[in-house]
């Protein structure tokens, strides 16, 4: 999951129609394996292919991809899009989506921790 955070977009060339930014982000994850980060075949076959098809493909049975797939078009509001439930592959993110945030999810007295009032240490 945070390896697809780091590379899904990370070679987008804007922030509109970029189709094959998926691919590029894949392709610099390769680049990069072994020296940056360790990471099995297997595993980062995964990570491939959830940056592969980010974009492009609707649903995906594996839930390590689903997630990655779910969390990336549960952000959608940063380019002014409303989440459909339809879009994600697990229960958890077709359920977010429905409600239309996260938030409800949240630890009660999550407002005043520090992490989400940016009085946090960095």
């Amino acid at each position: 999951m945070r390896l697809f955070a780091l590379f899904h977009d990370s070679q987008r060339e804007n922030d509109g129609h970029d189709p094959d930014h998926g691919w590029r982000g894949a392709e610099y994850a390769a680049e990069l394996r072994g020296s940056a980060y360790a990471l099995d075949d297997a595993r980062f076959e995964l990570l491939r292919l959830a940056c592969i098809g980010h974009t492009d493909e609707l649903h995906h049975s594996d839930p390590t991809i689903g997630t990655c797939w779910d969390a990336d078009r549960l952000d959608l509001g940063r380019v002014g899009m409303i989440p459909d439930p339809y879009y994600m592959s697990t229960a958890f993110g077709k359920e977010i989506a429905a409600r239309g945030s996260i938030f409800e999810f949240l630890p009660e007295g999550w407002q005043s921790d520090p992490f989400w009032t940016g009085q946090h240490e960095v």
